[in-house]
């Protein structure tokens, strides 16, 4: 069977990142999927896992849908009590091999044996995970011509160019950029004064500091209702037909206002990009064209800070998702400041060093 996840029920996250890392190697094209008896424990997992597909786990007629959409190659059973008998054999009799971990202490030596008992992985693609599955009926509508037709009816407050942007924020002259790295929290941060604070999704809302955005880059369309109002950030045109189908069934239709980049600059268009640049480079991109005098940019740690990959947060899975590519990410960033005339400075030390190289390489090839 060529499935295009690896199914794992009843993760703990004292151990088991490794075994995941292990067994993907690193391979775009296949998803990981975890379930957890709960919406507490899905919810813990969810916070822990962001890359990745986190879910209750599927109960009755439920399980044939999930198992034709997940497209599961094994399911690892790592909490075998919160996992009915009846639901394991239906989960086999779709053909899907349960290779039980319950009381397996994860090591190199388990995971080499646990990898030789796995059916053959599919063949390598190019595609994200997500095109595997079978599309939702959200997803459906959301790519169907009546919502485009019917979409634009959400757009009155669109914000279409940078000299309206500008004029919205009260002409910044010192912008506060923040992805959601440890270094978004860096002490340094109080010696910048700034007049336009932009942060991407959500997750910084617990933490309490820098909690006034002016701009809120888009990505999880949870945003939508965790943050406080702002000017809401997305990627491009497609992007936005989904996200906007993504505010009306969560909030109501309840007016925002918002922008495109793909609308404001060629420089983020999707078939520019061979894989989609993070919030981070595309806040970045946004930051250096309103043209301030100063630009700041903390947060965005290229997912190799020792902290973690949020503040607080060690335990979380440090890595890009599968949908996005670190030099698609590095070109973007190093376009758009190499044409920024202002003042940068930048608190993440890993974005800096890279971005250096980067530099040094283009000036010794000269």
């Amino acid at each position: 069977m060529a499935g295009a996840s690896i199914w794992f029920h009843g993760a703990s996250h004292e151990t088991d990142g490794e075994l995941f890392r292990a067994l993907l190697d690193g391979r775009a094209d296949v998803a990981l999927v975890l379930t957890a008896c709960n919406q507490a424990s899905a919810d813990a997992l969810r916070w822990r896992h962001p890359n990745d597909l986190v879910t209750t786990l599927p109960r009755g007629i439920g399980i044939a849908r999930f198992i034709r959409r997940m497209k599961p190659c094994a399911l690892l059973l790592r909490d075998g009590e919160s996992f009915p008998p009846a639901l394991a054999a239906r989960v086999r009799a779709a053909g899907v091999p349960i290779v039980d971990l319950r009381g397996v202490r994860i090591g190199s030596s388990t995971i080499a044996s646990l990898a030789g008992r796995l059916p053959p992985m599919p063949e390598r693609r190019q595609e994200s995970p997500v095109t595997w599955q079978r599309p939702t009926a959200r997803e459906r509508i959301g790519e169907s011509a009546a919502w485009r037709a019917f979409a634009p009816l959400f757009m009155r407050r669109r914000i279409d160019d940078l000299d309206a942007l500008r004029q919205r924020l009260r002409g910044p002259r010192s912008i506060l950029c923040l992805g959601n790295g440890p270094s978004s929290e860096d002490p340094r941060l109080d010696g910048y004064a700034h007049d336009c604070l932009i942060r991407v999704n959500w997750r910084w809302q617990a933490r309490r500091f820098l909690d006034r955005p002016d701009i809120v880059f888009v990505g999880d369309p949870r945003t939508f209702r965790h943050v406080p109002p702002s000017i809401f950030g997305l990627w491009s045109v497609r992007h936005e037909h989904a996200m906007l189908l993504r505010r009306l069934t969560s909030c109501g239709p309840v007016p925002m206002t918002y922008f495109t980049v793909e609308r404001l600059t060629p420089l983020a268009a999707e078939s520019r990009w061979p894989a989609r640049p993070t919030n981070g480079a595309l806040a970045i991109l946004t930051a250096a064209l309103l043209a301030p005098e100063r630009l700041v940019i903390a947060g965005i740690d290229l997912f190799s800070h020792p902290a973690g990959r949020y503040p607080g947060e060690p335990q979380t899975r440090n890595d890009y998702a599968s949908v996005h590519d670190p030099e698609v990410e590095l070109d973007l960033i190093d376009l758009a400041l190499r044409g920024f005339r202002g003042e940068v400075v930048i608190l993440s030390d890993a974005l800096r060093r890279r971005l250096d190289a980067r530099r040094e390489r283009t000036a010794h090839a000269a």
